[in-house]
């Protein structure tokens, strides 16, 4: 109801309805000179009528589902690997091939069945021994208690929205912060150089308002601290019932959850012959023996 009140009853083209979205006014930030460089840009408070939680919820769901950062077939298809399992003779994505009027189910090397043996001899791994590797190998990662903290941590800065511009939001807040200070700076030395007396009405104004405005961007970084603290304190019982729910989810939950938690930790799942080698993400904790590769079961 507030979008449709926002771009009225017909919500026109896809260009308007992703400017209302990504439009910082609703938040209270009515940014003037879009189209210069950011600290160029003049920043004017208004009365926000969306919350910045929301909004940068928002945010980040738009790119996670940009179809230029992320092909569309990796967000919406059912196969748990796809674009992150890769054949380790060619590097090419692994991709799904049946058999048997499609009793069975294999991961097999793109560039072998798209162009031949000339790019690729190919590989097949049935795709349940592989999907159970990756996951078995995931799970036991979280045995152990630290193990699980960090996980916890990492998917609360990963997977929670508000963190994901919290670190560009901070930064954007600071250097408003700098601007406010230096402007009541300014202020006081204007009393020095006798541009001003303390008993000026126009001095006064000026100098509430200054400090107003600083007082304004501290609580907003000071709130951004807080929840960043509050998301942060964890109790042993917290992170176990965390590791019991997660092992559950890794097993038994939507494919959609499991495909995100191993692209999270996970950049890729090579497959060589008969060793399955999980290969972190440059900023993730590496699982315990993420190198040493395993051996598919046959079937």
């Amino acid at each position: 109801m507030l979008l449709a009140a926002l771009v009225g009853e017909n919500t026109g083209t896809t260009g308007q309805l992703h400017r209302v979205l990504t439009d910082t006014i609703y938040i209270g930030e009515n940014v003037f000179g879009k189209k210069k460089p950011k600290d160029e840009q003049i920043i004017v408070e208004v009365p926000a009528i969306i919350e910045a939680a929301i909004f940068d919820k928002v945010q980040a769901r738009l790119r996670k589902h940009h179809p230029i950062k992320t092909p569309p077939r990796e967000v919406s298809s059912p196969i748990l690997l796809t674009g992150t399992a890769r054949c380790g003779h060619c590097g090419g994505g692994m991709i799904l091939s049946t058999g048997k009027s499609n009793q069975y189910r294999y991961c097999t090397c793109s560039n072998h069945k798209r162009k031949g043996k000339s790019v690729c001899d190919g590989q097949n791994v049935p795709m349940e021994v592989l999907d159970g590797i990756v996951t078995d190998a995931l799970v036991s990662a979280l045995d152990d208690m630290k193990r699980s903290k960090q996980v916890l941590e990492a998917l609360s800065q990963r997977m929670d929205a508000r963190n994901i511009d919290e670190r560009s939001r901070t930064a954007e807040l600071n250097r408003v912060m700098k601007d406010k200070e230096q402007a009541v700076v300014r202020l006081y030395q204007a009393i020095e150089k006798g541009v001003f007396d303390l008993d000026d009405e126009l001095f006064r104004v000026q100098y509430q308002t200054a400090c107003s405005e600083r007082d304004i961007v501290r609580a907003k970084l000071d709130a951004l601290t807080r929840d960043r603290d509050v998301r942060m304190q964890m109790s042993p019982t917290q992170v176990a019932e965390f590791g019991h729910f997660l092992r559950n989810a890794l097993r038994e939950g939507p494919v959609a959850f499991r495909k995100q938690y191993i692209k999270t930790f996970l950049h890729s799942v090579v497959v060589s012959g008969d060793v399955i080698h999980l290969v972190p993400r440059d900023d993730a904790e590496e699982p315990p023996d993420v190198h040493s590769g395993k051996k598919p079961k046959k079937i």
